[in-house]
């Protein structure tokens, strides 16, 4: 009985904690939306006797964004159901930054929140917050409604999403980064690097927010990387992290010092750098490089030989289901080494895989597209086409387009250029090495397109 009742009781903390059903808390089958990392509110002025948890806020934003009906109507439930404060940190984030006007909301009661939440003094925080206390359950809920309908245009916005082109062969170019997830502390919006949380906790992230703003607080702001500025977080309405790999490290498990790169938004994208790669950036702006080492703002050779592009394929057993498996490595060296490419996986979006613990994660934005039987492409939302075929590959086996057209979605697995080579031994081994050691990123993507 006890054991079933522990059971019963995690599963109970998990529906609460993400604002799932009961059951699918129980079959361990909720729903994760990557939304905007909130932190805890501290809601002393408002007579709160400690933190307010923001857990369901971004989950609530991240359902929005990925169009989860289900999970959107819980976690509203959720967000009803609270702290007022929690619904005014929601409501007063996305009605501020708004540029629409307000006879564009479809409610009165929106358009009073909307004056109420123009007012960013701590006056005007505690006055809409009173507002909000005052309003009963299906007034709130309108408002709350109206705004979610515009959570998908204000983050797309806040994300700063364009369109380039980055072949995975050719490491030269500046890849398109993956839309860096928006953190919401005091006034500032963060834009933090996609990648950010594969080398630093949470904890340690909203630790750099904090004394970034405690920085600005006694007049000694962070300054921009990109141009020298100061940055003060306090007042500005977004600001980018992202971070710098020194290349002193022990390898891909253990890439040394990491340095908080902030940046104005003007300046440049939220993005993870080789430390080499943001000197070399300083230097392209006139600005003296970090660190003593003149040379650490040169790339390698550019007359790197370029090797072929090794492909090939398996399949792999993840969550009990068999997928196909898909391992590209880039034939070109990248100019700024190691550092360089993780720097480069990382800001595009893609995550470390291990396949011997079975870590994959799902990632958005890229798909696998099949032509006629064959791997044609790797492409990356806004971005085109990161990989493709040539006449030596891109074949695979029937089994694999089994599974391929069965499940949807393969895992990708792309390696460090020259790790694998004809005269290292078993590619099996040498990959799961690659895994052991940090260095093999992807994750499970779309495949699409005929397959037979």
């Amino acid at each position: 009985m006890s054991k079933n009742h522990g059971r019963k009781q995690r599963a109970r903390h998990a529906q609460k904690r993400t604002g799932g059903h009961y059951a699918s808390a129980a079959a361990g089958a909720l729903h994760r939306h990557r939304g905007p990392v909130v932190p805890p509110v501290d809601a002393a002025a408002f007579g709160r006797p400690g933190p307010v948890r923001m857990d369901a806020v971004g989950q609530l934003v991240g359902a929005v964004m990925e169009g989860c009906r289900p999970c959107q109507a819980a976690l509203a439930d959720q967000v009803l159901d609270g702290d007022r404060v929690a619904a005014a940190t929601l409501i007063g984030l996305v009605l501020s930054l708004l540029p629409a006007p307000v006879g564009q909301f479809s409610s009165d009661a929106t358009a009073t929140v909307f004056t109420l939440a123009a007012d960013h003094s701590d006056d005007g925080v505690r006055a809409l917050v009173a507002h909000l206390e005052g309003l009963d359950r299906a007034v709130l809920a309108d408002v709350l409604e109206d705004v979610l309908d515009y959570v998908p245009i204000l983050i797309g916005a806040l994300s700063g999403m364009h369109a380039a082109t980055h072949e995975p062969g050719d490491a030269l170019e500046e890849p398109e980064q993956e839309p860096a997830s928006p953190v919401v502390m005091a006034v500032a919006v963060y834009h933090v690097a996609a990648g950010v949380d594969v080398l630093v906790s949470q904890e340690e992230i909203h630790e750099l927010l904090s004394l970034a703003e405690g920085s600005a607080s006694s007049g000694r702001p962070v300054e921009c990387a990109l141009c020298d500025e100061p940055i003060d977080v306090t007042a500005a309405a977004e600001v980018n992290l992202g971070l710098a790999i020194s290349q002193t490290g022990g390898g891909p498990e253990s890439p040394g010092l990491l340095i908080p790169v902030w940046t104005h938004p003007a300046c440049g994208r939220a993005r993870i750098w080789a430390h080499a790669q943001l000197n070399a950036a300083r230097r392209a702006a006139g600005l003296p490089i970090w660190g003593d080492d003149l040379d650490s703002a040169t790339p390698q050779s550019l007359d790197i030989t370029r090797e072929p592009d090794w492909f090939t394929f398996s399949r792999v057993r993840h969550q009990g289901a068999v997928y196909p498996l898909l391992v590209i490595q880039p034939g070109r060296f990248h100019p700024y080494g190691m550092s360089g490419h993780l720097a480069d996986m990382l800001s595009m979006g893609l995550r470390r895989v291990d396949l011997m613990r079975d870590r994959i994660e799902e990632i958005t934005g890229w798909q696998v597209r099949m032509e006629r039987g064959r791997v044609a492409e790797i492409t990356r939302r806004g971005a085109g086409a990161w990989w493709r075929a040539d006449a030596a590959t891109g074949d695979v086996d029937v089994e694999w387009k089994k599974a391929g057209k069965a499940r949807r979605q393969v895992v990708l697995l792309v390696l460090p250029p020259g790790w694998l080579t004809d005269d290292q031994g078993d590619p099996t081994e040498l990959m799961l090495r690659a895994c052991a050691e940090r260095a093999a990123y992807g994750g499970l993507v779309a495949v699409r397109g005929t397959f037979f």
